[in-house]
This record gives C-alpha cells, sequence and structure tokens, in this order.
C-alpha cells in the first residue's frame, strides 16, 4: 500500500512546467506520463518522483496519498488541478513562517502550518490542503491532509509517520535511480517535451535554443538591448510578445546568476492565469537551473493585487480583497455597480433624470443586460476607477466639490452637466457601502492605498531591500491607468532612470484600459510619460506565427474597423494599422455566415463544433467563442449540447483545457486570450451589439477588440457568425468584407 508520494526539489522544476496525465494517474502514479527527466522509484511504501538534480541533500515535497487521504477526498476531475497547486506549493520557498501563495488560494497561516484552496471557486470544490511548511524544523514541506472546512490549525493534530518513511528512505531511492541505464539521448536535446498547453510559449526549448537561432531578428534585438532605460514591446496579437519578454527576463537573470549584488527581479501580469503561465514558461526554458543556481537573486511572478495585498496586509485588519486577480476582479466590482446602478433606477432616479443631460438620461434609463445597460456600466466603472478612487474624491467635501465643478479631461466619461456628476457620486457612494459591508476592498481601492503605500516615507526606507531593479509587464494594455502608476515606484533605487519592460497590444484591450494616455510621435512618449518613465525605447513586432495568412489578413481589415476618434491621438504609433506578415502555409479562407437567428446559430455551430473536434488529432483545439456578454450567460446555461463542450468563464479555468478530451471550449474571447486554436467559430458579431448614443464610441471601440482578439484566436479555421434579429453583421467586417477577406454565406449554405 502507497502511503505518500515524495518529490524532490528538481523534479518539481519539471513537473511545474506541466506534463499531460490521465486521471486515473492519481490512483496508478504511472512513470509513462511524467516529464522526461522524471524518474519513478518505490521504496518501501513511498513513490518517489525524482529529477536530474536529486540527492541525499534534497528537499522534498511529501504528499500523503493513503486510503481516504488527500487525493480521494476529491472528485477526479478536480485532482489535477489540486496536484499543481501542490507543486506550485512545492517549489516556492517560505519565509518567516509565511508561505507566498496566491491570495486567491485563500491561504491561512498558523505558525509553520499552512491551508489554502485546493481548487479554484469556479470549480465548485472548496476543499482545503493543509500543509506543514517545516516538519520536524526541517526545509522539506508535507501535505497532510484535505479539509472541506477552514479549520483551527493550532488544534491540529497531525501523523508524521507517512513523512518520516519517505525523508528516511529518500538515499534508497537516489541510489535506485542512479544504478538506472541512462535513458538514451534525443537527437534534439534542446527541447523538453510538453503538453500542448505548457509548450504555448516556449515550445519547451532552452534559453540558448531561443538566443542561438529560434528568434526573430526583431526579437532578438528586444532580448538583448541593454537595461539603461524602459522598453515598450508592441505588437499584434500572434507576434511573439509574452515569448520575447519571456526570453528577456531570463536571460537577464542569466547575467547576474554568479553575482552577489542581489539583483531582484518582479514579472507582473493581469491574471493568476497568466502568472501560471509565466510561472510554467520559466520553467521549461530554464534547463541549466538558472533559478535554483542564482542563490543572490530573485525573480517573483505575481499579479499587481497580489504585490498589492502582501504591502498591506490587509488580513491583520480582517480585511479581505475582491479577488487577487486583476481580471476577475474587474469582472466582479462591475456586477456590483451595475446592481448599484439599479437601485439607484429604483429611488434616486426619479427625481434626478429631470436635471441630468440627454445622453446621460438614455445610459442610466436602459435595463440591466441588454448592450446600452453593460455599456453605460463599463463607463461608470472607469470613472470610479481612474478619476473617483485616483483622486481620493471620497476623502472630502472639498474634492467632492472639485469633482463636480473642474474641467473634464476627454478620456474622461462623458459627464456634461454637474448633475450627471452628483448622480455618479450616488452610485460610487452606494458601491463604497455595499463592499464596506461585506467587509472587502475592491479592485481599485486596493490600488488606491497600494499607490498611498508606495508615496509613504515608509516605503522610501525599504525600498532598497523590497525593491526590484527590473520590472516586467506582460499584458500592459489590461491595466487602467491607476494600476499603471504604480509602476514607477516599485524601483529600488529611485535616482536611476526606471527599467520597467513590457509587453502590449493596445487592441486587445476590451476593458478600455488604455485611457488617458497622450501619446505623440517624437519626442517623450505620453504612455511614458503618463506612468513617470522618463525615456522609453520602442520595439514592434510584426511576424505572426499563429495563425495562416488568410487569416492575418481578416485581422489587418477588422483592425480598419477600430473608431480612430480620440483614440489615434491619445495612442499615436500604438494605434496606427498593424501590418501582418504571417509565417505559416496558406489555409482556407475565413467566412462570414449570416443566420436569421440565434437559435440558428445554435443549432449549426455546437453540433459543427461537436464534429470538427473529434475529428481532429490529439493536441488540435475547437473553440466556439462569442462575441456578446449577454447571449453568452443564456448559451452557457442551455442545456441541450451541455455535455459537448468545456465552459471556460474566466481565465483560471484555462488549466482545465488539458483534460477537455474531443470536447470542444465555449468562452468569450477576453477568457482565452493567449490561448490559440486549431479552429474558431466566432458567434454573435451582430452590429446591435453597439447602440448610438454619447457612449457608443466606447463601446464600438471595445467590440472591435473582442472581435479582433476572438478572430486572433485561430490558427487554421475561422469562421465567424452573425444574426439578422440582432442587427445582422456588424460594422467590424465591413472593410474585411468589401475587400474579399471573408467570404459571405447564408447559413443553410454551409457544407
Amino acid at each position: 500500500m502507497t502511503n505518500a508520494i515524495a518529490i524532490d526539489s528538481s523534479a518539481l522544476d519539471r513537473l511545474q512546467a506541466g506534463f499531460d496525465f490521465d486521471l486515473d494517474w492519481f490512483t496508478t502514479w504511472s512513470e509513462d506520463s511524467l516529464p522526461e527527466g522524471v524518474a519513478r522509484v518505490e521504496v518501501g511504501d513511498t513513490i518517489y518522483f525524482l529529477g536530474p538534480k536529486a540527492d541525499a541533500d534534497s528537499n522534498l515535497l511529501v504528499i500523503e496519498i493513503k486510503k481516504k487521504g488527500l487525493f480521494d477526498a476529491l472528485a477526479p476531475k478536480h485532482r489535477p488541478e489540486a496536484f499543481l497547486r501542490l507543486v506550485r506549493f512545492g517549489r516556492s520557498e517560505s519565509k518567516s513562517g509565511r508561505h507566498p501563495l496566491p491570495i486567491s488560494w485563500s491561504p491561512y497561516h498558523a505558525e509553520s502550518l499552512v491551508s489554502f484552496r485546493s481548487n479554484s471557486g469556479a470549480s465548485g470544490e472548496h476543499a482545503r490542503i493543509e500543509a506543514d511548511l517545516n516538519p520536524h524544523g526541517t526545509k522539506h514541506a508535507f501535505a497532510y491532509d484535505i479539509s472541506r472546512e477552514k479549520r483551527d490549525l493550532y488544534r491540529a493534530e497531525i501523523d508524521y509517520n507517512a513523512f518520516d518513511a519517505a525523508v528516511a528512505g529518500l538515499d534508497d531511492a537516489v541510489i535506485a535511480m542512479l544504478s538506472r541505464l541512462p535513458t538514451p539521448v534525443r537527437g534534439d536535446d534542446t527541447r523538453v517535451e510538453l503538453p500542448e498547453l505548457a509548450n504555448r510559449v516556449t515550445l519547451g526549448r532552452s534559453l540558448d535554443a531561443w538566443l542561438d537561432g529560434l528568434l526573430t531578428q526583431r526579437q532578438l534585438d528586444f532580448v538583448k538591448v541593454s537595461l539603461t532605460k524602459s522598453l515598450r514591446l508592441v505588437g499584434a496579437a500572434g507576434t511573439g510578445k509574452t515569448l520575447s519578454l519571456v526570453v528577456k527576463c531570463v536571460s537577464e537573470l542569466r547575467k547576474h546568476m554568479n553575482g552577489t549584488e542581489g539583483y531582484r527581479s518582479l514579472f507582473l501580469t493581469h491574471s493568476q492565469a497568466t502568472v501560471e503561465l509565466i510561472t510554467q514558461a520559466i520553467a521549461s526554458m530554464d534547463h541549466e537551473g538558472i533559478m535554483a543556481r542564482s542563490k543572490a537573486s530573485y525573480l517573483k511572478i505575481c499579479t499587481l493585487q497580489e504585490l498589492a495585498n502582501e504591502a498591506m496586509k490587509y488580513d491583520l485588519d480582517g480585511l479581505e480583497p475582491l479577488s487577487s486577480d486583476g481580471l476577475e476582479g474587474r469582472a466582479l466590482q462591475l456586477e456590483a455597480i451595475e446592481a448599484e446602478i439599479e437601485h439607484v433606477q429604483r429611488s434616486d432616479w426619479v427625481t434626478a433624470k429631470s436635471r441630468c443631460s440627454e445622453g446621460f438620461c438614455k445610459g442610466m434609463s436602459s435595463i440591466r443586460g441588454t448592450p446600452a445597460f453593460r455599456t453605460f456600466a463599463r463607463e461608470v466603472a472607469n470613472e470610479i476607477a481612474c478619476v473617483l478612487e485616483a483622486d481620493g474624491v471620497r476623502q472630502s467635501a472639498q474634492r467632492r466639490e472639485r469633482y463636480l465643478n473642474e474641467p473634464r479631461k476627454a478620456w474622461m466619461m462623458y459627464l456634461p452637466d454637474i448633475e450627471d456628476r452628483r448622480v455618479i457620486l450616488m452610485i460610487y457612494d452606494r458601491f463604497r457601502t455595499f463592499l464596506k459591508g461585506v467587509g472587502v476592498l475592491g479592485a481599485d481601492q486596493m490600488i488606491a492605498d497600494y499607490l498611498g503605500f508606495l508615496d509613504s516615507n515608509r516605503w522610501d526606507n525599504i525600498r532598497h531591500r523590497e525593491g526590484f531593479d527590473t520590472v516586467f509587464v506582460d499584458e500592459l494594455h489590461l491595466f487602467n491607468r491607476q494600476e499603471r502608476m504604480t509602476l514607477h515606484h516599485l524601483m529600488r533605487d529611485d535616482s536611476k532612470a526606471p527599467v520597467v519592460i513590457m509587453a502590449y497590444d493596445s487592441k486587445q484591450s476590451v476593458r478600455d484600459t488604455f485611457n488617458g494616455l497622450n501619446d505623440v510621435s517624437g519626442g517623450v512618449a505620453g504612455l511614458s510619460r503618463d506612468m513617470r518613465l522618463g525615456e522609453t525605447e520602442r520595439f514592434e513586432l510584426t511576424e505572426g506565427f499563429r495563425y495562416t495568412p488568410e487569416i492575418a489578413r481578416v485581422l489587418e481589415w477588422i483592425d480598419q474597423g477600430f473608431p480612430a476618434a480620440g483614440i489615434s491621438e491619445e495612442l499615436g504609433f500604438d494605434w496606427r494599422p498593424i501590418g501582418l506578415g504571417s509565417m505559416k502555409q496558406s489555409g482556407e479562407r475565413p467566412i462570414l455566415v449570416r443566420a436569421k437567428s440565434t437559435l440558428d446559430i445554435w443549432n449549426c455551430v455546437f453540433p459543427r463544433a461537436r464534429d470538427r473536434a473529434k475529428s481532429l488529432q490529439k493536441g488540435k483545439r475547437v473553440a466556439v467563442l462569442c462575441a456578446s456578454e449577454a447571449l453568452f450567460k443564456r448559451y452557457s446555461e442551455a442545456g441541450e449540447y451541455r455535455d459537448w463542450f468545456l465552459p471556460i468563464s474566466d481565465r483560471e479555468q484555462l488549466s482545465g483545457l488539458r483534460h477537455a478530451g474531443k470536447r470542444f471550449v465555449f468562452s468569450m474571447p477576453d477568457f482565452v486570450a493567449g490561448v490559440q486554436f486549431d479552429t474558431v467559430y466566432l458567434i454573435e458579431v451582430n452590429d446591435g451589439e453597439v447602440e448610438e448614443g454619447p457612449y457608443s464610441t466606447g463601446s464600438l471601440r471595445r467590440f472591435v477588440s473582442t472581435v479582433y482578439l476572438g478572430a486572433s484566436r485561430a490558427e487554421q479555421v475561422l469562421e465567424i457568425y452573425s444574426s439578422e434579429e440582432r442587427g445582422g453583421a456588424s460594422r467590424v467586417l465591413r472593410h474585411a468584407i468589401n475587400n474579399g477577406a471573408l467570404d459571405v454565406i447564408d447559413i443553410g449554405d454551409l457544407q
């Protein structure tokens, strides 16, 4: 009977990079599923997974698995995520009795003991894994139990027999591993075989393999430039921005690997899913063990919300952030704001509307669930995030009065009358009262607090110890104006020019988070000025690696549909029309399919996607992506085809893709950003999604970004669907249709 799994640190590095296992692996623990370089050895009642650097002094993660133990308590479908959380737990180092776990895992500490959620909230599984960070005072870790409640760990009674046996058997396990015949080396020894999802950034290649010929010249120029100032890496979807950023990050770490000065690097993302992706990408590229050998250097990979929560220590006051995930936090915040708009509609709005502007009245009077209401709510959310919270309007009557009367900037929400702004303050006050009532802090409240901390004497005194020499930022287009303002404060030496390396594609920003930029050609870029970065150097990637030339052409014409008014002046070079060259062979021409109704799309696309998913070879994925938020919920709740697809309603669920089997994915473009599919059916690209009015320009900009992001997920086949009952094909597609990039057919003529 197997009592425990013991994994050494070098094996954890390989497992973190990802591997493909079936659900029954948690009963067989088969060696066949393990990544290259990880050996399975059995000694007594313990199974060891040992990496190439395992020895008698290796640190172990010991997981108790005997009957009714850690994994028996979970449904089979929830076990992979729980195991991968344990792998991440085992790889990160604890400091001062606390462990740097994501706050979305809801960690609870009690001296050397810690518990955390086994699965994401979206899974519906609320079990908690319990572990000892320093069992018997050692540097090993021991996951000993799983519980459905947040137990008082101070009263926990722990049986260490399985742990003691695993540590005692390590010598014999290493000897058994070393006594095996060496595995023949493959012809290409720069490649680590990884499953599709872990493969999608680095392809399993080493750092040297990328530097010695796999990068394009433009990517190489970016990676090799000296870090004397901040860098901007821009490019359309699929041009290799994240890969280039990861190569640059690992390359800089290697330069400081043998240094003693303590190089500190930060890699920020906007979602927990991207944190996992970057962590896996760096682990898969680090064939030399740079991370393990860089004793004086340090790399932290996290969201900005995690960083803020660690600094502010809200838990000491019994407070909890709405989310540590930037995207999830914004979604939850938007739901709360929508609810407060509804409350105002039923109360104060009755008397206030006669004094407000016509356009504002139209937005405030719209019905929840309609595109007009969602557009208006997003505008209100941006106003709260980038104006009210950023300027501390809550703090005094004087600031509220200034908000009501001072001239408004062009990027702000269109509120021509003072009475419009008074209603916004009503919504804001109700929103703050709601958050206070449930004991949580909104995403923007947390960032506002963090900005205050970064401008404090306290931070000034500890920044040399806690700050960073280099800050990498992926998907900067998802960071709003207030979030971007934190970045220059994070540098450990404020006497030098900030070194912030950022990758972004402003046209993938479906949330209007790039409001407030004022870029101009020549001189210091407005983005740099807005972020207080000083002079920056810009690199642009123009070669697409993911999609066919035919899909690249559609993207170029969709790009022409972005409304230029206002934002082209704001973003300058970063908003000019894209010019894409595809590195892939030609494929099928994308099509626009015209349907009579949403029901016609449902009955056509879902069976079509199922048949396509079944016909593709292993590793090829199919996605149905909905461009309409309101209709996405309706499709998700419909039951007829429910067993055919894997729903993805937030980015944390992306880890489940590897276990989708022959099911296709059903999601929205925003939730699968960074993931590619062989075939994409982009549905509900309707003109009715954008209603005319004072907020239509921002609404159109967001919708074009959604369509652009969705279309760019396709590698080989792209089919776009519109419904006549919802306005027909969106104006976003006009240029692609008129210039022959999209073939237009009726749904009844599909083959």
